[in-house]
């Protein structure tokens, strides 16, 4: 593995380990039941869209078996 490779895949997971901390903040955000109406929506879009991120930088990884 390269220097270059090696730098990479640590800002890869570096970013996955700030999404997943977001991701999680997300779920327990959408737990409360004093959410409602607009709030829940723009929580669940967002964590809709860290999720696929989550995906797409754990493909890069190489998946569960990959680099990580």
């Amino acid at each position: 593995m390269t220097t270059e490779n090696f730098n990479l895949t640590a800002i890869v997971r570096q970013h996955f380990a700030e999404d997943m901390v977001r991701y999680r903040c997300a779920q327990r955000l959408l737990v409360r039941r004093s959410l409602g109406g607009i709030e829940w929506d723009v929580i669940w879009e967002g964590k809709q869209a860290i999720g696929k991120s989550l995906a797409w930088r754990l493909d890069m990884l190489g998946g569960l078996l990959g680099e990580w």
